[in-house]
This record gives C-alpha cells, sequence and structure tokens, in this order.
C-alpha cells in the first residue's frame, strides 16, 4: 500500500484498483502490477484526503475531497484521461463531502452526500469536449499599485500596452513583488468557473482556483524571465484549450546586470593578468636571485678554490726556496759540507722549476694555447728513465716502485715534454697516496691499434666512487686529500688535459686487487697527429731524462754566530721539529742538533704520540701538513695538561695578519714566516726557552707564592695552586716526602717531575722544601719572635740546623737575623 490511510477503494473497466489515501493523495495498482503507485494527475491532491471513489454507468471514475469533485476517464495502463474539475462555490464554503458517501442516481448521474445535503452531477457533463474560452487579465499590481494608476513614463519601463493587451512586462530587481488579477468572459454561471495557473522558473504545479479568488500573488523572485500561465474551465469542467501567458522579466541590480558581470569579467581577467604577469615577475625574480645566488656560491667557491690554490702553491714554493735560502746561509758562512748543500740546491731548484712550469702549462691549458710537438723515440725507455729519476723522492718513505713492460722497446711517436710532466704528475700522485713501505707498480702495455697503455697503481686506501668522479676536476680539493696531503689541486686536471691534447683517454679504477690505478691511452702512429703536430727534426734525443734526483743529507754544522744559548746545556733541552717536507725537515735537525736534542715527526699525529712519550721542552711544527695540521697540533697540545706548558713556534708561508691571528689564537708562542732566517728561528728558539727558565726563577725568587704575578696558563696555574695547598695541607709533617706528593697530586713521578720543572726549575723533592720555607717566612712575619727550633718544626723540617741552612740559602739571610730585622723594624715603627 502506497499509505497506511487508506479511505476508499473502487476498481474500474480495466480491472485497476483506485485508492484513495491522505497523505499520498490517488493511487492505482494495475493488474500487470503488483504495488500501488500514485497518481499526480491531479495537482494539490495530496495531503487533502479523498473521501470517495465512485463509478459511473459510463464507466468514467468519480473522486471527491472536502471541497471538490473530480472526474476522469482511465486508461488501460492506469491513466487518467478527460478530467474533468468541479469547484464547491464560495457561498458553500461550509460545505464537505462526507468520506464514503456515493450512489448511483437514474439517467447516469451521481450524487455525493455532504453536511448540507446531496449534491448530484448530471450525465450529460460526463462527455466533456474542449473549446477555446475567452481568459483575459484584469489588472496587474507592482507593490499594491495597479499598473493603470502609475504614471505613463513610468508604466512604459514596464510595458508600453495596457495588460489586457500585453503580453511582457519587466521589472526591476526593487519591484519583484506583484499581483496578476484574471476572469472568463463567460456569464453562463460565472460561479462555476474555475482556474488553474502557474509561474514556470517558481512554480511547480499549476494552481487551481475558484470564481472568487481570481488572482495570483508573487513575491520576492529572483531576477530572471518567467512564463505565467493561466487556463479556465467553464460549469462542464473541462478546462479550455487555450491559455493566456504573459511572460514577466525581472531584470537583475545594475552590479549584477550582463555589463555589469561584463566589467566585472574584464576586470578579473585584468586582475588575473596581473596576478599572472605579478607571480611571473616574483617567480623570475626569484629565479634571477636564485641563479644570483648560485653564481655567487659558485663564484666564491671558486674564489676559494683559487685562494687554496694560491695558498699550497705558495706552500709548496716556499718549502724548497727555504730550503735553498738555508743552504746558501750555510755555503756564505762556511759551514757544512759543499757538496751536500749544492745537490740540496739543485734538487730544490729543480722541484721549483717543476712547479713554475706546471703553473705556466696550466695556464696555457685554461687560455687554450697548449700545443703539441710529437717526435719519434722509444716509449718503453722515456718512461723508464722518468721513474729512475724519480726514485729518490719515494726512497724517503722506503716505498717499493716496480717498472714492467710488455716489451723492451716501443717506437712510436710522442710529445716527450707533455709524457714526462704526465707521467711525474702520476708518480707524485701515487707517492703522496701510498703509505710507507708501500708499492708503486708502472705498467707499459702495446695495442693492436698503434697505440700505448701506461699504467700507474699504488697500494693504500681505497678511493671511493665520489672522489674518482671528482679527481680531475681543476682546484679540486676531497675529503680524501684534505686529511691525507697537501698539494696545488692542478696536478691530476693538468694530466687529463695533457691526456685530451695528446688525443688519450685516461681512466681511473680503485679495488682491491689493483689498488688505486690511473691508465693512460695514447696513440703512438704518426697518423693521429697533423704535420703542425710533427717534429721530425728531433729524434731519441728529446726522451733524454728531465729529472735529477736530489741526493742525499748529512749532518751539516750549525751558523758560528748561534751562541747564544740558554743557561741549561745542550742535553738539558729537547726540541720537537714538525714538517711533512722531509728535506727540510733534516736540513733543520743538522743544523740545530749541535745545540739540542732533535725530535722528528712528519704530521701532526705523530708529534702526539711523540709528546705522549718522552719529555720535550719545545716544539717547532709547519703549519700545513696533512691530516692534523701545525694550528690543530698547536692547540691540541695547549689544551691537553701534561704538556700545556711546552712552547710552540709555527713556521708557515702565510704571512698575513689573518694567518698570524689564527697561529696566536691557537696558543702559539712564535710565529717564523716562510723563507725564514735560520738564525732568526734559532733567536726564537732561545728566547722561549729562556722565559721558561725566567718564569722559574720568579717562582723561585718569590718570599709569597703570588700566582697572578706570574705568566701560567689556566691548567698551569690551577696545578701550582693544587700543588702549593697539597704542601701546606702537610706543612708540619715531617713525614710528607715525594712518594706522598706524588700520590696526592694524583699522577705519575715523569709527568709530576717534568711538569714541576718546566713551570718552576724544581724537583718535586726541592718544591716541597721551597713550600716548606715559604710557609716559615710567612709564620715569621706574622709572629715576628718564634724559638727556631719551633719554627723548623712548624715548617715540616726535623733538623733545626737543616733548616737555617735551607732557609739562608733561599732568602739570603738566617732565620735569627731574619728575626732580628722584624723586630728593628717594629721597635722603629713604635
Amino acid at each position: 500500500m502506497i499509505s497506511d490511510h487508506v479511505y476508499c477503494l473502487q476498481a474500474d473497466d480495466t480491472g485497476c484498483i483506485w485508492a484513495g489515501t491522505f497523505a499520498d493523495g490517488l493511487a492505482v495498482r494495475i493488474p500487470s502490477e503488483g504495488s500501488f503507485k500514485a497518481v499526480s494527475a491531479f495537482p494539490n491532491l495530496e495531503n487533502k484526503g479523498i473521501g470517495n471513489i465512485a463509478r459511473d454507468e459510463n464507466g468514467r471514475m468519480w473522486i471527491t475531497t472536502n471541497n471538490s469533485v473530480f472526474s476522469f476517464s482511465p486508461d488501460s495502463l492506469g491513466n487518467p484521461e478527460h478530467i474533468n474539475t468541479y469547484i464547491i462555490s464560495a457561498d458553500m464554503q461550509s460545505f464537505f463531502f462526507n468520506r464514503n458517501a456515493s450512489a448511483q442516481v437514474d439517467y447516469g448521474r451521481i450524487a455525493f452526500g455532504g453536511s448540507n445535503g446531496l449534491m448530484i452531477f448530471t450525465g450529460n457533463r460526463t462527455q466533456p469536449h474542449q473549446t477555446r474560452l475567452p481568459i483575459v487579465l484584469t489588472d496587474f499590481k507592482v507593490h499594491n499599485r495597479s499598473l493603470r494608476t502609475i504614471p505613463a513614463r513610468e508604466r512604459s519601463r514596464i510595458s508600453l500596452r495596457d495588460i489586457d493587451y500585453t503580453d511582457a512586462v519587466t521589472l526591476t530587481h526593487d519591484r519583484n513583488n506583484f499581483f496578476i488579477e484574471f476572469s472568463m468572459l463567460s456569464y453562463a454561471n460565472p460561479r462555476d468557473h474555475i482556474f488553474r495557473y502557474r509561474l514556470d522558473g517558481f512554480d511547480k504545479e499549476y494552481v487551481t482556483a475558484d470564481s472568487h479568488h481570481r488572482f495570483a500573488s508573487y513575491s520576492n523572485l529572483s531576477p530572471g524571465t518567467y512564463t505565467f500561465r493561466l487556463q479556465a474551465a467553464g460549469e462542464n469542467g473541462v478546462w479550455s484549450s487555450n491559455e493566456r501567458t504573459l511572460t514577466v522579466r525581472i531584470l537583475p541590480a545594475p552590479w549584477l546586470s550582463w555589463w555589469a558581470w561584463t566589467i566585472y569579467s574584464v576586470l578579473l581577467l585584468v586582475l588575473a593578468y596581473g596576478v599572472v604577469r605579478f607571480l611571473r615577475y616574483r617567480l623570475r625574480l626569484r629565479q634571477e636571485v636564485q641563479i644570483s645566488k648560485l653564481e655567487r656560491q659558485k663564484t666564491e667557491e671558486l674564489n676559494h678554490a683559487k685562494l687554496q690554490f694560491f695558498t699550497n702553491v705558495t706552500h709548496e714554493l716556499m718549502t724548497p726556496l727555504t730550503i735553498i735560502l738555508t743552504s746558501l746561509q750555510n755555503l756564505n758562512n762556511g759551514t757544512g759540507d759543499n757538496q751536500t748543500l749544492y745537490g740540496v740546491m739543485s734538487a730544490n731548484a729543480t722541484r721549483l722549476m717543476r712547479l713554475i712550469q706546471q703553473i705556466l702549462e696550466f695556464r696555457k691549458v685554461e687560455s687554450g694555447n697548449l700545443k703539441i710537438r710529437v717526435s719519434h723515440g722509444d716509449v718503453v725507455g722515456f718512461v723508464r728513465r722518468c721513474v729512475e729519476a724519480f726514485a729518490p723522492l719515494v726512497a724517503r718513505k722506503q716505498l717499493k716502485v716496480y717498472f714492467r713492460a710488455s716489451s723492451e722497446q716501443v717506437d712510436g711517436w710522442f710529445d716527450p715534454d707533455k709524457l714526462d710532466k704526465i707521467v711525474y704528475n702520476l708518480l707524485s700522485n701515487a707517492a703522496k697516496y701510498t703509505p710507507d713501505k708501500g708499492e708503486i707498480i708502472i705498467r707499459i702495455e702495446t695495442g693492436d691499434d698503434c697505440s700505448v697503455c701506461i699504467s700507474v697503481a699504488n697500494s693504500g686506501e681505497l678511493m671511493p666512487q665520489q672522489t674518482i668522479d671528482g679527481l680531475f676536476r681543476r682546484f679540486y680539493d676531497g675529503n680524501y686529500r684534505k686529511h691525507h696531503t697537501i698539494g696545488t689541486g692542478i696536478g691530476l686536471s693538468l694530466v687529463k688535459d695533457l691526456t685530451d691534447l695528446h688525443r688519450g683517454s685516461i681512466r681511473v679504477s680503485s679495488d682491491e686487487q689493483d689498488g688505486n690505478c690511473f691508465r693512460i691511452t695514447l696513440p703512438i702512429g704518426r697518423d693521429a697527429y697533423t704535420e703542425e703536430e710533427i717534429d721530425d727534426d728531433t729524434g731519441d734525443d728529446a726522451a733524454e731524462k728531465i729529472y735529477e734526483g736530489a741526493g742525499e743529507f748529512v749532518p751539516v754544522q750549525p751558523d758560528a754566530a748561534m751562541t747564544d744559548t740558554p743557561s741549561r746545556t745542550r742535553t738539558d733541552h729537547t726540541l720537537l721539529v714538525v714538517d711533512d717536507n722531509e728535506e727540510l725537515l733534516l736540513l733543520i735537525s743538522n743544523l740545530l742538533a749541535p745545540y739540542f736534542r732533535i725530535e722528528t715527526a712528519s704530521d701532526g699525529e705523530e708529534a702526539l704520540r711523540i709528546l705522549s712519550r718522552q719529555p720535550v721542552d719545545l716544539v717547532v711544527s709547519d703549519i700545513m701538513m696533512p691530516g692534523m695540521d701545525g694550528i690543530e697540533l698547536c692547540r691540541r697540545i695547549k689544551q691537553t695538561f701534561e704538556y700545556c706548558h711546552i712552547p710552540v713556534i709555527l713556521l708557515t708561508a702565510k704571512n698575513a695578519d689573518e694567518s698570524r691571528i689564527e697561529g696566536y689564537n691557537s696558543g702559539a708562542d712564535g710565529y717564523v714566516t716562510k723563507p725564514f732566517n735560520l738564525q732568526l728561528l734559532y733567536a726564537q728558539i732561545v728566547n722561549q726557552l729562556r722565559k721558561l727558565e725566567i718564569l722559574g726563577l720568579h717562582f723561585r725568587n718569590q718570599p709569597v707564592f703570588e700566582v697572578e704575578k706570574l705568566e701560567y696558563t689556566s691548567m698551569d696555574e690551577k696545578f701550582m695552586r693544587q700543588a702549593m695547598a697539597c704542601v701546606n695541607a702537610h706543612i708540619d709533617d715531617c713525614e710528607f716526602a715525594q712518594a706522598d706528593f706524588t700520590r696526592e697530586m694524583n699522577m705519575s713521578r715523569t709527568i709530576l717531575t717534568e711538569k714541576l720543572k718546566s713551570l718552576t726549575g724544581l724537583t718535586p723533592a726541592a718544591f716541597i722544601i721551597d713550600v716548606r720555607l715559604r710557609a716559615a717566612y710567612h709564620l715569621l712575619e706574622e709572629q715576628k719572635k718564634m724559638r727556631i727550633a719551633d719554627l723548623a718544626y712548624a715548617s715540616g723540617f726535623n733538623d733545626p740546623k737543616y733548616f737555617s741552612t735551607c732557609f739562608r740559602k733561599k732568602f739570603g739571610f738566617s732565620p735569627k737575623e731574619f728575626i732580628d730585622r722584624l723586630n728593628e723594624k717594629g721597635d722603629k715603627i713604635a
């Protein structure tokens, strides 16, 4: 069922069952379907309640509501056809139809019972036919003002014709409340006239009105175009075939009109265009800023790389230059072995020449002016001589160099100068990264296509792929090179450029089997080069050995002017010299050896190991070293308690103020720039050692310990206060000796002894006596009158005579004489 509130049922001739409900109005059940469906052919029938459903003799179905009667003829599908509508007139508004009160009357009539009796509908009305009825609009009101009373000028904006003849009206947005009155020009039973109307775009269904309610009212309509449709039915209840229409157009507000929207659209497009332009401008500006930032960053990185390059080049140049100048000073002073010094100078001059040539070659590569001149020669013999010339440089690290060739002689065309630089840089690079007692293997193999392959492999730490990818970049400063060696950063880049210029290729591999291996493949056929690049005049002489070995060093005598030494003898002072350049390290060691005990280290890590196992009085260190540099070494020394008192002198090729400030901030006590005068270095060493002795002398000459007047570091000051407090805590204990003092200080006897000797010039036993004597001196100043024996026992001495002897030795007068002086001074004051 459609609804639980079914008031009546009736079957028609087709077998359909019609049901009257309250909520759903009229429903029908077709025999072929199993359920009821609502019938929507009757407007405003829902929620009115159907009281009667009846069928007359002609098969027409009749239904009644409270005050309406409808008749229709159903088709086979249950659709109502030929609907007639009957409305109770206004003077019978109190009349209503009773439920289930219907009956067929003779002559084809049908009667329905109501509150005021029966209403009979005659059979001649059961055959309706549509006719055209004269429907008119009698009035049109806007805001309760009739169109006819509105002034003509204002009325013309609404409609140019009277409401009787017009088909359209136009209203503004603020006149969207209107009233339409209508009628039918028929005088036969005018009380039985009924009307139905609908405003398309607003009403969903037709609205039925009787002859006493001939009007339609609408308010607050939205802007738009509406069509008012009006139909009428005469006394037979048949709707006319014609309808009266009126188009009602409500204009939008000016700010919502089409031209306003056009302006809005234009403004929106302009705004969107402006926003897009602005966003594009901002994006372009941001990209330009980002590009500028990247360019600036790249420029800064390049400048930093170039600065680092020039710094490294300066270091590379200053080291051999220092060795040469120092050797010249010794030759001038007539000291040292001339032949050895000549060998040193020759080797380092050759090294300088190679560095300068390398920089010049790099400059030619940068400017595109580098050319090759190939000549005919023996490739194997040439490379062998290059390796033999390089042998003295690798001998110092005890490296094993192997040369292997697939043939004893391979003739071909090559540029001797370029090939020499390629081999030298590859061997130099291998020597830098090969650990002591490691291996370097040079192989030469010939190819089938008139080419030769030269490979240089070395043992040592393998390179990651990231390092391999950046090896041939100019000024490349990878993490491995930062922590292992110092160089110009252009060697491998120059190798790559020279190889490309020689029509060759270079490959790098790093694995457990071959180690770090560089493979150079060069064409050696004449056809590989142009006629301008071939030099027929030169022969095998071009392949002569270019590099001469450095020779070996022997000890040389220091300058005779170096006679101003500290008070302690040569064996009393130990110097630690730290430098990654073995030639300079050996030269400085030999020149200083007659005056000091010399220990050497090639880097900061080795220097710290030496400091941890033996006493050192002073450290001389180069700044630029692989691994731990001189700045870090100085900082580590000054931050370590056991040897923070040791003076540090830094050697460097950097002479800028920033470099000096960095060195002094790390705690350096002296700073010498390369190339340096050895006498200046010697004077710095003597001065620092003298300062240590003066510091101990000042301590010993103080009657009362005042740490503020002594130039101690913070850690040394803390140590001295602790040592003084430790002895003073046992000042009257005659049994408190050096072993007890060492145990109380919680450190080894060696460290305690070296620390006290460096800061005070005293051994631990002498330091204990010194503190006891200071305490006695202070006690006499307070007491002024005291027995010498009591003073000795109170100061920790068990022998008054020994106490008096020690007191006189330290202060220059005996305890009795000091008492007399104090008493005389007191009498004068009185």
